[in-house]
């Protein structure tokens, strides 16, 4: 048989604290904030905590890391975000002046 005493200092252990990354986003106009996320949690949480911070509920954003777009769903894990990474930020815009109908475009006079 066994008694308490032959168990040692057996304690269950609690499960590790998942580390947090410190994450600076950063504006069109260099304007820096910084975040800290874990690894394993969706980006959304991010973009909405610099939506709210900044005043720009509503406002439609693109946030973007090493050139390419980031997911809502995605997490830093998978994007590979790292510690004091740097994600852009950008007012999403629509892709410019609306098409002139035909025949009404004129070229501009020729440098002589």
């Amino acid at each position: 048989f066994f008694s308490p005493s032959d168990m040692g200092d057996y304690a269950p252990q609690a499960p590790a604290e998942e580390a947090q990354l410190t994450i600076q986003v950063a504006n069109q106009l260099g304007q820096q904030r910084w975040f800290k996320i874990k690894a394993t949690t969706p980006l959304r949480k991010l973009f909405e905590a610099y939506q709210k911070k900044e005043g720009k509920a509503g406002v439609a954003l693109r946030f973007m890391f090493d050139g390419r777009p980031l997911g809502q769903d995605e997490t830093a894990a998978e994007v590979g975000l790292q510690k004091d990474d740097q994600v852009d930020v950008f007012v999403e815009q629509d892709g410019g002046a609306p098409p002139l109908p035909a025949g009404e475009w004129e070229a501009p006079p020729s440098a002589q």
